[in-house]
């Protein structure tokens, strides 16, 4: 009987030691280094496997985790990133205006965090690898800790070329607040040049210029006339350039395609019938001159809609 009591006992206390690492784990929840650099724990946080929506809430990445969607942060998140584990978002981590990520690291700092800014085929394009996009602003971005490697987008394609900062505005958008207490951060934009179509799109418009010059009009008419060209075709090259890209806030110039659409078919339209009157041409005239008034009218109610879109 003391035999058997004996064998009961030694069984319990070798459960308990199997048993005890998981609840004292449970008990300290999951550890972080704070802004100040003191360590300290959070009761519950989500492991990050798959998701591409993080409300507001404590995520921890614990293993190798790759996400190929674009990231949205909604909210205020606070992210973990578990000594030797490492997350990979393939097409960046979206933080508007108004929402905020914080990344903490833990003792060791080797937790890992690598962010490419989306350039196409996700919801938001231009992106910073860690903030805002072409469309909208970013938020608030502090990193208290980990190993952190953020790429804006670079996007280099015959009609556009665009690009993000690695942390904080995506392409001519506002950087909101980017605030590093700790870890280790390299951070790199993308490229944003010119597009080889718009620049085609203003010269050919320009090119328009040639015939007026050579026709039997005044010297004034023809002064005029390339003043006016010049104007058309620096609007144009931004018309073009900007109607590539549906919706988006440019900063300075909000607007939306098809705005910039009809704006570069007045400037085409505007630029015949500039021929039409220096060749005496009646059909092309009036033919130009409908074309102006339709597209004139045709823009009044796009601009009210653009009006409406970027009211705050």
């Amino acid at each position: 009987m003391k035999r058997r009591f004996g064998l009961t006992l030694v069984s319990l206390i070798l459960a308990l030691c199997v048993l005890l690492p998981g609840w004292v784990a449970l008990a300290e929840g999951t550890a972080y280094v704070d802004a100040d650099g003191a360590v300290k724990t959070v009761d519950s946080a989500t492991a990050v496997t798959n998701q591409t929506e993080w409300k507001s809430g404590w995520y921890a990445v614990n293993g190798d985790v790759t996400i190929n969607n674009q990231i949205h942060v909604d909210g205020s998140v606070h992210l973990i990133l578990a000594d030797g584990c490492k997350l990979t978002a393939k097409n960046g981590i979206t933080v508007f205006r108004n929402n905020t990520l914080t990344i903490y690291g833990q003792s060791a700092g080797t937790g890992q965090l690598e962010s490419t800014g989306a350039g196409k085929g996700q919801k938001y394009l231009y992106a910073a690898g860690i903030g805002g996009s072409s469309e909208r602003d970013s938020g608030t971005v502090i990193i208290n800790g980990g190993r952190i490697t953020a790429k804006g987008c670079a996007v280099q394609d015959f009609v556009w070329d665009g690009g993000g900062a690695g942390i904080g505005g995506g392409d001519q958008s506002g950087n909101g607040t980017v605030i590093i207490n700790g870890g280790v951060v390299n951070a790199m934009g993308g490229n944003c040049s010119a597009g080889i179509a718009a620049i085609i799109a203003a010269v050919v418009l320009a090119a328009a210029l040639i015939p007026i010059l050579l026709g039997p009009v005044s010297r004034t008419f023809k002064i005029s006339s390339a003043v006016v060209s010049c104007i058309i075709g620096v609007a144009s090259y931004f018309h073009v350039k900007h109607l590539m890209i549906p919706d988006v806030d440019y900063g300075v110039v909000r607007c939306l395609r098809a705005y910039n659409v009809l704006a570069a078919a007045l400037s085409l339209l505007s630029m015949l019938e500039l021929i039409a009157l220096a060749w005496d041409l009646d059909v092309l005239l009036y033919g130009s001159g409908v074309g102006l008034c339709t597209v004139t009218l045709a823009l009044v109610p796009t601009m009210d809609k653009g009006v409406k879109k970027w009211q705050t």
